[in-house]
């Protein structure tokens, strides 16, 4: 606050940047470190929740009114923003989803798996998740992944953990995967951007599951949200394998430029 770093604009978002359980209010997740001669805009900050407690309403009121533009990445963000401070906010993507899937392909490193394998990604309801995964595979040659968990690990036998995997692996891992069981909004991300049939893992708490779900349904991909503890294989088959991708990338494409131009036009 003393001594802000100086740029012509600043850019604050975008994950859960705004959650109030995790940034406690506090205002630099604001930007309000920037001069206040200078343009602060925000790129797809999420709350992370449907509502702010009374006791952030007042302070989140007024961080607001200093932004030269804003934008969130949740239809849930978009109210949130009009009932604290009146001000419309812009829909956007997620910063990841800026690139195209091509573009995250040149940089992204291979994995050195020799079997076609499924990928789970994910600290929700591990056991669930892990015995669900045994029971798409089956009797079929696809050997079960995970990219987190404990060294004890590394010796299950049922399923491949790999404990040592940095962001271009995990890039790696994504694209080249049979399907993939995501419980995370990024493991979601990267499903549809590298066109691999996915179930995303919810919990049925709407805070917990905006992220997600609100991607989802911009996309037309509501049936693969995967409610923790349903069983029923053919519904699961059914939605991982009968994506259509081709109009499911007409919209991402469409999401994109929108993305794109209202960050363009916000710097000027």
């Amino acid at each position: 606050m003393n001594e802000p770093p100086i740029y012509d604009v600043y850019v604050v978002g975008s994950d859960q940047l705004w959650r109030p359980e995790f940034t406690n209010g506090d205002p630099v997740f604001f930007g309000a470190f920037a001069p206040k001669h200078k343009k602060v805009l925000s790129y797809a900050s999420s709350f992370g929740c449907l509502s702010i407690p009374d006791k952030y309403r007042e302070s989140y009121k007024l961080m607001l009114s200093r932004f030269s533009s804003i934008s969130v990445r949740e239809r849930s963000g978009v109210d949130i923003v009009k009932e604290l401070s009146g001000r419309n906010a812009e829909l956007v993507v997620d910063p990841s989803l800026l690139l195209s899937a091509e573009e995250w392909k040149k940089i992204m490193k291979k994995p050195r798996i020799s079997q076609p394998y499924m990928i789970c990604y994910g600290n929700l309801a591990i056991d669930y998740v892990n015995d669900l995964a045994q029971k798409i595979v089956g009797d079929r040659d696809i050997l079960i992944v995970r990219t987190n968990g404990k060294f004890t690990d590394y010796f299950n036998r049922k399923i491949h953990y790999l404990l040592d995997v940095g962001p271009l692996e995990w890039l790696g891992l994504l694209a080249n995967a049979e399907f993939v069981l995501a419980g995370s909004f990024h493991g979601t991300v990267f499903s549809v951007q590298f066109h691999r049939p996915f179930m995303s893992i919810v919990t049925g708490d709407k805070d917990h599951d905006s992220r997600q779900m609100n991607l989802m349904s911009e996309l037309g991909l509501e049936n693969n949200a995967l409610y923790i503890g349903e069983q029923n294989l053919t519904n699961i088959e059914e939605a991982m394998f009968s994506i259509n991708w081709e109009k499911t990338e007409k919209k991402m494409t469409s999401l994109r430029k929108k993305s794109m131009d209202y960050l363009c036009q916000s710097l000027l």
